[in-house]
């Protein structure tokens, strides 16, 4: 800042904003600006850059995967569960027929029989991923990552 006298017309113009000339932005006035702060906005930049990088490699991967299995849509009940025929055969082979309440809980049977899992262990390749030596060791790991609910609220 200098400190020479201010002109007279200046002073009016501090008093009265009107009166004040606009101000031009010049473009080679603001990239000297700019220029001269160089090193503060590159390094805030590679800081956030560098921090997002550790946070992504930081953190562990969270994957959640929903299904829906619904039974064809019927005005009768009782039709509905006489469609799921084909499973109710494959429950009473399991011995869960007389345990089983709706056709809910024997989706929930046949997801979790073996020859479902066996499929889906095969198909995703879950005994190397669950580095398991056994099938069985491989059914156990991924019994303790599956959730199967009933969904009551749903229509």
């Amino acid at each position: 800042m200098s400190t020479e006298p201010m002109p007279e017309n200046a002073a009016n113009a501090a008093t009265n904003p009107s009166d004040a000339a606009p101000a031009d932005i010049n473009l080679a006035d603001l990239l000297i600006a700019l220029g001269q702060e160089k090193i503060t906005w590159l390094g805030v930049t590679l800081v956030v850059a560098l921090v997002g990088v550790v946070m992504s490699l930081i953190a562990t991967p969270v994957f959640v995967a929903r299904s829906s299995i619904l039974p064809a849509q019927q005005s009768n009940s009782s039709s509905a569960l006489a469609g799921l025929g084909n499973l109710a055969g494959l429950a009473g082979a399991a011995g869960l027929a007389g345990a089983m309440k709706s056709s809910d809980e024997m989706y929930i049977a046949f997801m979790r029989s073996q020859s479902v899992q066996g499929a889906l262990i095969e198909r995703l390749q879950l005994k190397d991923r669950y580095k398991a030596k056994t099938l069985d060791d491989t059914r156990d790991a991924l019994n303790k990552k599956l959730t199967l609910v009933a969904d009551k609220n749903q229509a």
